[in-house]
């Protein structure tokens, strides 16, 4: 009998032990940037998409108009009121945008002081969103392209306090690609190449985390293979060429952001 109950007990420890509390296959959730941070990067992409469009609105050429006199004077009147609405609207959507990005950072900054980020690097993004809110309310349409790659510059770094997100280094990327596009169009071209190979130097941290991702590592790929076709066109001094790649770069950096 005194044997059978120690065989019982061995038994009930040895279940114990094979048996942890813990699941092997619990779900482990990802260390990801929360919704607020999300946003930010949303509202930057959005402000340099409309300033483009701006650009294309204001150069669009009217449509011919065979037709002489008043009723081709009212046509060019109505042509010249829609072109000014457009982009107003465009306008109207950048102030949105910034005044969005200013209170998603308040919202922000409770959670990134619990994460760890530093008395630097605040100030330093504080200054860009600044930077950038000023460019938008003088309508400078280089300054907003260059306060907004600093954005993504600074931002980066609270991304980069999450170990599962992979946006520090699009935003990195994104940074390094307007950068160098700017550069360019100053005829810095030196410069200009640096800072794009900078820029291929996050891919591999992106190649790390998602490797287990067969769909997203092809478009890794081709965010490298677009980096390199738009260092190779710097040395055509073509400003259209130029600006064809680094729309390319941006758009395979988008497909990642989903």
């Amino acid at each position: 009998m005194v044997l059978l109950n120690i065989f019982i007990v061995l038994f009930l420890v040895s279940s114990c032990k094979t048996n942890p509390s813990k699941k092997p296959n619990a779900y482990e959730k990802k260390d990801k940037a929360p919704q607020s941070l999300n946003a930010i990067l949303e509202n930057v992409n959005s402000i340099l998409k409309d300033v483009e469009e701006v650009k294309k609105v204001a150069i669009k050429p009217e449509p011919s108009n065979e037709v002489k006199g008043i009723e081709n004077q009212k046509d060019k009147e109505k042509d010249a009121k829609n072109k000014a609405e457009e982009i107003q609207k465009l306008w109207d959507s950048m102030n949105k945008s910034i005044n969005d990005i200013h209170k998603y950072w308040n919202a922000y900054e409770i959670e990134g002081a619990k994460k760890g980020i530093t008395a630097d690097s605040t100030l330093k993004f504080e200054e860009s969103i600044n930077s950038l809110t000023l460019a938008i309310e003088n309508r400078d349409s280089f300054n907003i392209l260059n306060s907004g790659s600093e954005v993504y510059k600074n931002l980066a770094s609270f991304f980069d306090l999450y170990k599962d997100e992979i946006k520090g280094d699009i935003s990195k990327i994104k940074y390094c690609t307007y950068k160098s596009y700017l550069l360019a169009e100053k005829g810095e071209i030196d410069a200009s190449k640096e800072v794009l190979t900078e820029g291929e130097n996050y891919i591999n941290n992106m190649r790390i985390k998602l490797a287990k991702d067969k769909e997203k590592s092809k478009n890794v790929d081709k965010i490298s293979f677009s980096i390199q076709d738009m260092k190779e066109v710097l040395k055509l001094n073509n400003s259209n060429l130029l600006k064809i790649k680094r729309d390319i770069v941006l758009k395979n950096l988008e497909a990642l952001e989903k």
